[in-house]
């Protein structure tokens, strides 16, 4: 007997509702493994679910109902500024202790410094680059024991008086131009707001044209670190090097004082503000005549200076002590 449509339809119902039932079943199952997982993964990291920070979780001052559920409050708290209470010893202080140091009183403490810690670096720097030219010395020129006292002298503002020798050698030059050098660093890190009248700084007199030679193929080394030199002498055209000291405003001029005192008198060079002065192998100028020429070139200078003077010869003693009356 053939089954009726009812019956077909009652029968496909009941398999859709077992279908479903597994799918509902299956379902529950997947969630509740996902729940275990998750709560396994927070207790691995230390954190826990709402409820759980609930139960665990105590009230405090600041959330006595336990709103935050443990929550860190992501808005922070401004500090308060600690207001500082002065003292009445502080507000007795008197203004003027209170006053920057001058800048002559740190030039000095500064000066004070170099000398006993001794040369700078710039000075050594000076040192190597001669070596670099002079490849025949014997002895590196920054163990020198005259140099480190010549440097001590100048920075103490002493002339000096070298009675060993005739004339410089290159070691002594090396260390006259290299403490030059930085003199002139000096000044202008110091004294940069204050108008220089001159660039020069350092006039080395010479008795010949080979010794002004020598002495400036040793400041010929530093042209490199910006310093320049000009060698002043009769083998020359006088047109020649007047054009030359005013187009270049050398810092160091090698010169035997005839030609220098013709110069000076056609205004070619203005010496007037010389710091340093040398006079090398003052025996052969005195023996040559050139004693006057150089007392009035030491008169043209105007400006305070120091002054290094080479001689060996008693019979100059006197005029030594004439030309520099403070020996």
């Amino acid at each position: 007997m053939a089954k009726g449509d009812d019956a077909l339809a009652r029968k496909k119902n009941k398999s859709n509702r077992k279908k479903m039932n597994r799918k509902n079943d299956s379902a529950a199952v997947s969630s509740r493994i996902a729940a275990i997982i998750a709560a396994k993964k927070r207790r691995q990291t230390g954190k826990r679910s709402m409820c759980q920070g609930m139960c665990f979780s105590l009230p405090t001052p600041e959330d006595p109902f336990n709103e935050k559920l443990g929550k860190v409050s992501i808005v922070k708290e401004k500090k308060k500024k600690k207001k500082k209470v002065k003292s009445r010893d502080a507000l007795s202080v008197n203004k003027s202790s209170l006053k920057k140091p001058s800048r002559d009183a740190d030039e000095k403490k500064t000066e004070k410094t170099r000398v006993i810690h001794g040369p700078r670096k710039l000075v050594m720097l000076c040192l190597t680059e001669i070596e670099s030219s002079f490849h025949n010395l014997e002895k590196p020129l920054f163990t020198s024991t005259w140099g480190n006292e010549f440097w001590k002298s100048f920075h103490s503002g002493k002339d000096v008086v070298e009675t060993s020798v005739t004339s410089s050698s290159l070691e002594q030059i090396a260390w006259i131009v290299s403490t030059a050098t930085d003199a002139i660093s000096m000044r202008e890190k110091y004294e940069e707001s204050l108008p220089l009248s001159s660039s020069l700084f350092l006039l080395y007199l010479v008795p010949s044209q080979s010794k002004a030679s020598q002495v400036r193929s040793v400041c010929k080394a530093l042209k490199r670190l910006g310093v320049h030199a000009v060698s002043l002498h009769n083998g020359a055209e006088i047109d020649h090097q007047i054009s030359g000291l005013k187009s270049l405003e050398p810092e160091f001029i090698v010169s035997t004082p005839e030609r220098l005192l013709e110069i000076v008198a056609l205004k070619g060079v203005d010496i007037s503000g010389v710091s340093l002065l040398v006079i090398d192998e003052l025996g052969s100028l005195c023996a040559s005549g050139y004693l006057d020429a150089v007392k009035s070139i030491k008169q043209a200078i105007t400006s305070e200076h120091r002054s290094v003077v080479f001689n060996d010869s008693a019979s100059c003693t006197p005029a030594v002590l004439s030309l520099l009356g403070r020996f």
